[in-house]
């Protein structure tokens, strides 16, 4: 009776082990299972491309919800490569030394395994900015100061500025003030997205003495104020109209 009962006993052990183990194990390859089921169906592509024009040199940042993830250099043929990347919306940053793109951010949405790009760079203008003073030092305002067919007139402080220049090239620019002599400077070239700054030293007009004017002689540049207390300048007529001048000596 006593072996009948042990031998009961270790009958009912060995089948309470095989469910613990059974049930058990079942568990464990099912989790195991769905791990492996979510990393595959986890979407993953890249972003390639190239830099325009060919051959500049350039860093990358790649921008998930206005944070920088991935960041990255362009080869010596101006390509670049983001690998192993969630689907998404992404946006790209361009850095290079006097380039950038017409955009600062360039979007990029990568919906499909492989994205490519092709970034268009645009050379940063050169800028061009300077003061015009006479021989003591004075600030002349006023003045003309051309650049190819771009005029510009300093202001009270004798400034002027150009800026959108084609950069690398060399500049000449001439400056002409009342009764100043004009002055023609050339500048040397100005690399991309910088800033060249120059000062114009102009000299006193010299008026020669004579006996005086004879009829037909060309009439002297001055200005003079206007029965409306404007001034007026005679070449502002020079040109363009038949000028009567006279001269109230006031009252006899």
């Amino acid at each position: 009776m006593t072996r009948k009962r042990r031998s009961f006993s270790v009958v009912v052990m060995i089948l309470v082990c095989s469910l613990i183990l059974h049930f058990g194990c079942g568990e464990s390859v099912d989790e195991t299972s769905d791990v492996t089921a979510d990393d595959q169906t986890q979407p993953m592509g890249s972003i390639k491309g190239n830099i325009q024009p060919s051959g500049i040199e350039a860093k990358l940042e790649l921008i998930k919800n206005g944070q920088i993830v991935r960041s990255s250099d362009t080869d010596k043929a101006g390509q670049f490569v983001f690998a192993d990347l969630e689907f998404g919306t992404y946006q790209i940053r361009v850095i290079s030394d006097g380039y950038q793109t017409e955009e600062k951010l360039v979007p990029a949405e990568l919906q499909q395994t492989e994205l490519v790009m092709e970034l268009k760079l645009k050379p940063l203008p050169a800028q061009l900015s300077g003061i015009v003073i006479d021989s003591e030092g004075e600030f002349i305002s006023g003045a003309t100061v051309t650049l190819g067919g771009q005029t510009q007139t300093t202001n009270d402080l004798g400034v002027f500025r150009f800026d959108k220049l084609e950069a690398g090239t060399e500049l000449e620019i001439t400056v002409v003030a009342e009764s100043m002599l004009p002055k023609t400077v050339e500048i040397g070239p100005i690399a991309r997205g910088e800033s060249s700054k120059i000062q114009v030293e102009l000299e006193p007009e010299v008026i020669e003495e004579d006996d005086g004017a004879e009829v037909g002689d060309m009439a002297p540049i001055f200005s003079l104020l206007d029965t409306s207390n404007q001034k007026v300048s005679l070449s502002d007529y020079a040109g363009k109209k038949n000028i009567l001048l006279t001269f109230s000596r006031g009252k006899l």
